[in-house]
């Protein structure tokens, strides 16, 4: 049986995001579209310097627990 999935949820005014997390997720889909989903600690790397060209990027910190947030629904399944 399919998972249900919930409807996106729509931005409804506010400030600017001040990073582009789109851009994030879209380059770990595309890594692990094109080469597999590497080791956490290798990915988690190379967001911090994907993030590092950003002006006034998010700490290494906040990737990271973006990285887990990623992990640990992997690791949850379907």
């Amino acid at each position: 049986m399919p998972v249900q999935q919930k409807e996106p949820r729509v931005r409804r005014g506010g400030p600017p995001l001040k990073f582009d997390w789109h851009a994030f997720y879209r380059e770990i889909v595309a890594i692990a579209h094109f080469d597999g989903l590497p080791e956490r600690d290798e990915l988690t790397k190379h967001m911090k310097d994907f993030v590092a060209s950003w002006s006034d990027g998010p700490a290494d910190s906040t990737v990271r627990e973006k990285m887990a947030e990623i992990y640990e629904r992997l690791a949850r399944g379907r």
